[in-house]
């Protein structure tokens, strides 16, 4: 979704969490791979953002058939004249996969410069892929259309060696990716790759938590719900982890009409509330009864920090809950269909937009 301004404020994309019609998607490396040429693999083009360097790529792996000896392994390739992956840069460690996450890292040719594309190929060493091979997810349970994000890093598959490509439409890139730009880790891909479920069906709240990283004010929130029913959306004060609501002060709050369609999105506005840089915060979604459920996705098994990092707007967007109306979980591996707020300058002022979404 494009970019939209109204009365100096922005709405900077659909929704934060995922869709109903976000399906995970993986490859199994099965066939050797000879680039242009022949063999499965999976990977994601890219454009650097600034000079730097490609780190790390993160795999996850949902299953693995056989008994593999060698492993499997990422290169990081220039791009050829009909966007395709061409010469190898550099190559990171070849490892054999468990089920779960893996960590690959490139310690030499990795620098990447501003606006040059890119590929990262993730193809088999193995001698016999055919009988012993990893299923690898390549496409996350996050909606492709919930950030800006697949406009420069797209996730891919082949089955001939990307002689010819086909990207994901479904969904964000599975396969996370590592860059150092001036010193700063920057994260991109999607780890939620857990398949989507529904939430809890109750009449509690649940939402996400988030934090800006400039000082802003907040006029409203657009989101989708699942049924039509009056969903009630609040601002919120973060309060403390694992608390309790009454913690959580309230700062806005507007409500769904009953009468929107199911599946479409609606933008509510309340009275301006200033967003301090650095602070945490909660948006939250509360059904009316206990027919309404809002969809989560979830990171599936894992503890590491870099992986979580690759959550939505720097890691500082994640899930909290309510099962009894009283207290809330706080789940860093957990995120929610909710709302992105309407965010822009002081109220009066004139000049640029500011871009504080939940993207």
């Amino acid at each position: 979704m494009a970019l939209t301004r109204r009365n100096n404020r922005s709405i900077d994309g659909p929704v934060i969490g995922s869709f109903a019609n976000a399906t995970v998607a993986n490859t199994s490396l099965n066939a050797a791979y000879v680039n242009a040429t022949s063999g499965n693999a999976c990977g994601f083009v890219f454009m650097a953002e600034q000079d730097g360097t490609i780190d790390n790529v993160f795999v996850y792996t949902s299953a693995v058939t056989g008994t593999m000896a060698t492993g499997i392994k990422c290169e990081l390739r220039a791009i050829d004249s009909s966007g395709l992956p061409s010469t190898v840069a550099a190559t990171s460690d070849v490892i054999i996969p468990a089920a779960g996450w893996t960590k690959f890292t490139f310690s030499s040719g990795n620098s990447i410069s501003k606006g040059t594309a890119y590929w990262v190929v993730v193809s088999t060493s193995e001698a016999s892929p055919a009988s012993n091979y990893p299923a690898v997810v390549h496409t996350s349970a996050l909606d492709a259309y919930t950030t800006r994000l697949a406009n420069f890093f797209r996730s891919a598959t082949t089955t001939g060696g990307f002689a010819t490509v086909t990207f994901a439409t479904g969904g964000h890139p599975g396969l996370l990716a590592k860059f150092t730009y001036g010193g700063v880790a920057v994260y991109r891909g999607s780890p939620y790759n857990a398949a989507v479920a529904n939430g809890p069906s109750n009449a509690n709240p649940r939402g996400n938590i988030f934090t800006v990283d400039a000082d802003c004010w907040c006029y409203g929130a657009m989101g989708d719900h699942f049924t039509a029913l009056a969903n009630l959306v609040q601002l919120r004060a973060y309060g403390s982890a694992n608390g309790t609501l009454a913690a959580s002060t309230v700062l806005a709050s507007a409500t769904f009409a009953s009468t929107y369609a199911s599946n479409n999105y609606q933008v509510i506005s309340w009275a301006p509330v200033q967003l301090t840089a650095g602070t945490q915060y909660r948006i939250t979604m509360t059904p009316p009864s206990s027919a309404n459920v809002l969809y989560s996705a979830t990171i599936p098994g894992t503890t590491d920090s870099d992986i979580l990092a690759c959550r939505p707007w720097g890691g500082s967007v994640y899930g909290c809950e309510s099962s009894d109306g009283t207290n809330w979980t706080d789940t860093a591996a957990k995120i929610f269909t909710i709302a992105a707020l309407i965010c822009g300058q002081e109220p009066g002022t004139t000049g640029g937009y500011a871009r504080r979404t939940l993207q």
